[in-house]
C-alpha cells in the first residue's frame, strides 16, 4: 500500500507541473522496484521528476484513487488541503491543492486538470 501511495503522490506532482519531453533523465533512487528520475527543466529552477514502477492494479483502479479528490488529504503526503473545482465528466476534473512545506519554504498551491 505504501508503494501505491508513493506512486500516486508522485503522479499528482508530475500532473501539477507540466513538463516537455526530457532526454537527460538521471536516476536518483532505485528501491523496492520504484525508480525515481530527475531532469532539468529549461529556464526553470524546478526539476522535473519521473517515476517508473509496476503495480498489480488495473488502470481503472489507479484512476479511481487519483480521481477521488475528497480523500486525497488522507493519503497524499504533505497535502494540506484539496478540493474539487469542477467535474467535467466521470473521467475529467479540475482541482485545487495546497502542499505543506517545511520552514523556511512557504506552502505551495496549484490547480490541476486530470483526464
Amino acid at each position: 500500500m505504501k508503494r501505491k501511495i508513493f506512486f500516486i503522490t508522485l503522479m499528482m506532482i508530475v500532473q501539477a507541473i507540466s513538463v516537455s519531453a526530457q532526454e537527460d533523465w538521471k536516476l536518483q533512487k532505485d528501491k523496492d522496484g520504484i525508480q525515481v528520475y530527475s531532469a532539468q527543466v529549461p529556464d526553470s529552477k524546478i526539476r522535473a521528476i519521473k517515476v517508473v514502477a509496476n503495480y498489480d492494479a488495473s488502470p481503472e483502479e489507479v484512476a479511481d484513487i487519483v480521481m477521488d479528490i475528497n480523500t486525497a488529504t488522507e493519503w497524499v503526503s504533505h497535502l494540506k488541503s484539496c478540493y474539487l473545482i469542477k467535474r467535467v465528466s466521470q473521467n475529467e476534473l479540475y482541482y485545487y491543492a495546497e502542499v505543506n512545506l517545511p520552514w523556511p519554504a512557504s506552502n505551495r498551491d496549484f490547480v490541476a486538470h486530470l483526464t
